[in-house]
């Protein structure tokens, strides 16, 4: 009985779909010089943020 409560007291958390693209740039010596990344998120993370940003400053152009 004790165990089924704490259950209930569980939060649920966001999943987030995340693709990562990272180019790497090496000089004429085989020396990496530059990394480069490119995050891409999910549909529902970037409206999610776009909600938290608009809620913070009012104003989309100013966020």
């Amino acid at each position: 009985m004790l165990l089924s409560c704490y259950a209930s007291l569980t939060n649920a958390h966001p999943h987030n779909w995340i693709n990562l693209k990272s180019d790497f740039t090496i000089d004429s010596q085989f020396r990496l010089t530059q990394i480069k990344q490119t995050w891409k998120f999910d549909m529902y993370y970037s409206m999610i943020t776009l909600a938290d940003v608009l809620n913070e400053y009012k104003d989309e152009e100013k966020a």
